[in-house]
């Protein structure tokens, strides 16, 4: 029987209504988010009323770790129907629990957690045969932080599919090591399914890690649109992430998404059932729509029905370091191991996206095929092996080992179809394409002869090396010319290896648009190559090859037109040599299509031992090419360095400027606050100040910018009302203002402080009149830090005033 603690504060020895165990209770008088407990915050498992006999009041159980959910009256024999009980434990839970399910089996059919924060469920061995929702499907709901996690449990649905989890309106959601029990035909709907709202972003930050079983998908993650064209497609979805998950069959998809802001997919193992071509149902290992910021990272993929990865509509891409294996089992045409498409979309489909350092073997079709609509794509490191061999192919036969009779090996439906390394669509844009190999395909690379030419330049391809395409990245050595023509006999690696004659390269044959081909001198002699109607070079001039360096071209529709050109090479290491006999000039010169605007200049000419001569030059040019000036001059002998007219430069002057136009500025200019952020200044170090127009030097000794000035100072005589000038300051700051008011009363105006520090004013009245003279602030600057004004009265009567920028002060 339950009794009183004797101190008051327990409850001891209360017994549990469910399972009889008994338990302490400590009286408390707040719920567990600090309101006051009342009756309505009782749910008789955690929270109870105290009987009066008890002392009244309200009391919480005593546990430590984790809850029993039998306290709530789930049985979990597999036989009593727990839905009610699992909801209301759902309902009257506190945030920041922690459930164990250590066995048995739970069998319910829906379960709703809404509005609750830090749940966790913990899975010990008992099995779950419903589904698990987090969130309210309502519209108008908030998007809820629930930091909701459930690790180890387990799932049986193979009497009723169902779902695992689904989600809606909720962030934070992690599930590791989710189980579900079934077989090639039995299983789960989707271990996460994630209802479709039409509302941004209504899940996110979530992740599922090392999970096993079988299910028709891993993830679902749904949207109110999610049918061709897919229209208006929302990112209803963000942040999900997706990691170790490993020995878990898929029937229909690994991974299938719509409108997901933000997916990583990283080192999981998808498989999809094998032995399921009876009645294939199976479509991609990972299927993402209208989905942006994806990586897919680590995985190795395992027969797929269809594409093994398809992204749709989808932008910023990152995969890399993909196995796959065995793709394209139910549908040869759609084998592929990857392929993006934009078909049917209006808008830029694929950007900033790279698919690379991928295996994939034995794909019946095409191993990577940018489809319609892509942009943008680099694509790099792809090996294919055995590409279009069809020995994995199933289709959807009946029979017992899925193929069709008298045809094991399914050669003629899957030569049916064509197979390349990499195939790309006619539309595709700026992409590139480079350094993949395939020992059993080759290369289609689709071109619009229709599009405008800037548009048809911008797919590039290089070092890709394969059997059987129609252009290979292999090499072709030349050694002799066609009448001027080199062949590439498909190859866009050419080494000329030309030994004899003068050769004159006029045309290159056997290419197709789009290609990019090196041509690479091996040889000791120079070749030259023409600008004419095939071949476009740069600076529209006739160029040499020369001897160990390349140069590389891109076939266009109209001809060839130079891409780059290595400069020749030299004996030193890291460096660059531009040679020249004595006595001539060795030039940079910097173009604008094809124009001189400036040019570097070694000029040697004047070379006459003692180090005289090849002095360095830098000259403009003007818009026609001809010659501007030159700017500047440095000696090799003298080291000295002229800018301006080099005619008249001062050669004894280590460095010297000349104009009869045109000053100097030779001190670096900013205000007072630019000044004040240099750290650290050198002794000496000066600027122009624009702030209060002066030039300053920094004085280590006394930590302070001083401005330059001379030693003498100026006399200024006044009989009027005047207001003083930053020219009445002698070089050294101070200026002397002798005031004669005989005539009549009148006023000296200072300068502002802000200008006038640094300046010293001495002001003297010299006549005896009784005539008071006035010396005021500017504006209502203040003097002594209370007048605006002060005055001399007196024959001789003199003071001096100084400024600390915001005010004047009299001495």
């Amino acid at each position: 029987m339950a009794q009183l603690s004797p101190d008051g504060t327990k409850i001891l020895n209360y017994y549990d209504r469910f399972t009889g165990v008994p338990f302490n209770a400590t009286k408390i008088n707040t719920w567990y988010d600090g309101t006051a407990m009342d009756d309505s915050k009782v749910d008789s498992v955690i929270y109870f009323k105290v009987s009066s006999d008890l002392g009244s009041g309200y009391a919480r159980r005593d546990y430590e770790g984790y809850i029993d959910p039998r306290w709530y009256g789930l049985k979990l024999d597999g036989i009593t129907d727990d839905t009610d009980a699992f909801n209301y434990m759902f309902q009257t839970i506190e945030d920041n629990s922690s459930i164990l399910f250590d066995n048995g089996i739970c069998k319910f059919d829906t379960a709703f957690l809404i509005e609750k924060k830090f749940i966790s469920l913990i899975g010990g061995g008992t099995i779950f045969t419903g589904t698990i929702i987090i969130g309210n499907s309502n519209l108008s709901a908030p998007v809820f932080p629930y930091s909701f996690s459930a690790e180890g449990l387990i799932f049986d649905h193979t009497l009723d599919k169902k779902n695992c989890f689904e989600f809606v309106n909720c962030q934070n959601f992690s599930l590791e090591k989710i189980k579900t029990i079934g077989s090639w035909n039995t299983g789960s709907k989707a271990i996460a399914y994630i209802q479709p709202l039409d509302k941004i972003q209504h899940v996110n930050r979530c992740s599922i890690k090392a999970s096993s079983g079988f299910a028709d998908y891993l993830l679902f993650a749904d949207n109110p649109i999610n049918v061709a064209p897919y229209a208006g497609i929302k990112m209803t979805l963000g942040d999900i992430e997706i990691t170790g998950n490993f020995a878990l069959e898929c029937k229909i998809c690994n991974i299938l998404g719509f409108g997901i802001d933000g997916i990583l997919s990283s080192g999981n193992t998808h498989f999809m059932t094998s032995n399921f071509y009876r009645s294939q149902i199976k479509n991609q290992n990972i299927r993402l729509v209208g989905c942006n910021f994806i990586r897919i990272i680590g995985e190795s993929l395992f027969e797929s029905g269809l594409e093994s990865i398809l992204f749709e509509r989808c932008r910023n891409i990152v995969a890399t370091g993909l196995q796959i294996a065995w793709p394209g089992q139910r549908d040869v045409n759609y084998a592929y191991g990857i392929r993006l498409t934009g078909k049917g979309y209006t808008d830029v489909n694929y950007t900033t996206s790279v698919i690379s350092e991928i295996i994939c073997d034995r794909c019946p079709g095409t191993v990577i095929k940018l489809d319609e609509g892509c942009q943008r794509v680099i694509v790099h490191g792809i090996k294919g092996t055995a590409t279009g061999n069809g020995s994995f192919y199933y289709g959807t036969s009946t029979y017992p080992n899925g193929l069709p009779a008298g045809d094991p090996n399914n050669t003629p439906l899957v030569s049916s179809v064509t197979h390349y390394c990499i195939e790309t669509h006619p539309n595709i844009r700026w992409c590139s394409i480079h350094d993949n190999t395939d020992d059993n395909a080759g290369f289609l690379f689709g071109f619009d002869e229709s599009l405008a030419i800037p548009n048809r330049e911008l797919l590039i391809h290089y070092n890709n090396a394969g059997n059987g395409g129609q252009f290979e990245s292999q090499s072709n050595t030349i050694t002799a010319l066609d009448s001027g023509r080199i062949n590439t006999n498909g190859k866009n690696n050419i080494i000329l290896d030309i030994a004899t004659g003068v050769p004159v390269i006029t045309d290159i044959i056997n290419a197709r648009v789009g290609d990019v081909v090196m041509l690479y001198n091996r040889n000791e002699l120079n070749i030259s190559i023409e600008n004419n109607a095939n071949i476009q070079l740069a600076f529209n001039a006739n160029t040499v090859i020369n001897r160990y360096t390349t140069m590389t071209l891109q076939k266009r529709t109209d001809k060839w037109y130079e891409v780059s050109k290595t400069i020749p090479a030299t004996a030193t290491p890291n460096s660059l040599s531009v040679s020249g006999p004595s006595g001539s000039s060795r030039d940079f010169i910097f173009r604008t299509s094809g124009v001189p605007r400036w040019i570097e200049r070694v000029n040697s000419t004047s070379e006459s031992g003692n180090n005289s001569g090849s002095d360095y030059e830098l000259i403009a040019r003007n818009d026609a090419g001809g010659l501007l000036g030159i700017v500047s001059r440095i000696y090799r002998a003298t080291l000295n360095w002229h800018i301006g007219d080099v005619a008249n430069d001062i050669l004894p002057s280590i460095f010297s400027v000349n104009s009869v136009t045109k000053g100097s500025l030779p001190f670096p200019r900013m205000n007072t606050t630019q000044r004040d952020a240099i750290v650290n200044p050198s002794q000496g170090l000066m600027i122009e100040n624009l702030s209060l127009n002066r030039i300053q030097r920094f004085d280590s000794v006394l930590g302070s910018w001083q401005d330059i000035k001379e030693v003498k100072g100026s006399v200024v005589n006044k009989v009027s009302n005047y207001t003083m000038q930053l020219s009445d300051y002698g070089a050294n700051g101070v200026a002397t203002i002798y005031l004669d008011a005989a005539g009549a009363p009148f006023t000296l105006t200072l300068l502002p402080a802000a200008i006038d520090i640094g300046y010293t004013t001495k002001v003297v009245k010299i006549d005896a009149s009784p005539n008071v003279i006035t010396v005021k602030g500017n504006g209502s600057e203040l003097i002594n830090n209370s007048n605006t004004d002060t005055t001399l009265s007196i024959q001789y009567a003199s003071f001096i005033l100084d400024s600390n920028g915001i005010k004047h002060f009299k001495f």
